[in-house]
């Protein structure tokens, strides 16, 4: 369905160029079938599992060609003809894209073919029929606007849910206080208002919120890093929404 990249192409100019990529590995680790991730940039290499190299995904592919660069969606003619036929025409990459990240976004998905994801890619079954593909590429392209902190596309991003309050902005050890529902950065200093499943969602075998803060243990905050921090937890909380939605329609 959607491919990778291959020695026909350099993979860095299309991570580089106008692009969005899934990023996912080809066995999960032990635990929940949670290795799935966009990007509109390169990633490190274990960006989704800690164990598992990742493999990326990218929407778009470009190629030197005879009028200069030439853009070709990722994604096989066979599969955009199943679609077509059950969609009433052929879709857009991008909702192609959004139908897939919802797809595997999905806890009934990743409960039912649990046994699967860990012995190979994730395959992603044709939809029901055309409402529920476009349902799915919508709640996609909401995921999609998270991953990647699009706040144009997601203006719930911008909403000031997670003050930090005041201090010296040093990350010296961070822990979740589950009685004050607060993330604190150092013995005074926290970010305010955030419950604890969304603390502890994980995206492969990283639990964000802590990750995020103890990859910076050591380093004063930035301004923009302040900025972001709570952006990330609005995301986190959205995408728990979002997952809960997809299985709502079935």
């Amino acid at each position: 369905m959607i491919e990778r990249g291959d020695h026909r192409y350099d993979l860095m100019k299309n991570l580089f160029a106008d692009n969005v990529s899934l990023i996912t590995v080809r066995r999960v680790e032990a635990g929940d079938a949670n290795h799935f991730f966009c990007s509109k940039v390169p990633l490190v290499l274990h960006s989704t599992s800690a164990k598992e190299s990742n493999f990326v995904f990218p929407l778009y592919l470009y190629s030197e060609g005879l009028f200069g660069v030439e853009k070709r969606a990722n994604i096989s003619e066979e599969y955009l003809a199943e679609l077509a036929a059950i969609v009433g025409e052929v879709p857009s990459p991008e909702s192609v894209f959004g139908f897939v990240y919802a797809t595997l976004h999905s806890p009934h998905y990743r409960s039912r073919f649990a046994a699967f994801l860990k012995t190979d890619f994730p395959r992603v079954p044709l939809p029901t029929s055309s409402t529920r593909f476009r349902e799915l590429a919508d709640w996609g392209a909401q995921l999609v606007a998270l991953h990647t902190l699009d706040s144009q596309s997601a203006p719930v991003l911008r909403e000031k849910r997670h003050a930090l309050s005041v201090g010296s902005d040093l990350v010296e050890k961070p822990r979740y206080d589950i009685g004050e529902r607060k993330i604190y950065i150092n013995a005074t200093q926290s970010f305010d208002n955030v419950d604890a499943a969304t603390y502890a969602f994980k995206i492969g075998g990283y639990t964000v919120a802590d990750k995020w803060l103890s990859d910076r243990k050591g380093r004063v905050l930035s301004f923009e890093e302040r900025r972001l921090y709570p952006q990330i937890l609005v995301a986190l909380a959205e995408t728990r929404k979002v997952m809960a939605a997809i299985d709502a329609e079935l």
